[in-house]
């Protein structure tokens, strides 16, 4: 009986070690998701603040009565 409860503690404690490291993948994985997705906002919205300047650039220009 007590061999039969060690041998089953064990099966867990392998378990658990198994599911922790695929949970620390995963929140890896998940981690590198939202760092792609962070780097993708950041340049949009810097591509358009770009097209935004060229814009306000050239409504200046133009009422300023200059040739862009």
């Amino acid at each position: 009986m007590q061999n039969t409860l060690l041998e089953r503690l064990r099966d867990l404690e392998t378990e658990n070690c198994n599911l922790t490291r695929d949970a620390e993948l995963q929140r890896r994985q998940y981690e590198r998701c939202l760092d792609d997705v962070a780097n993708q906002v950041v340049r949009a919205l810097l591509t358009q603040k770009v097209g935004n300047l060229y814009v306000m650039m050239g409504t200046w220009l133009y009422s300023a009565g200059c040739s862009a």
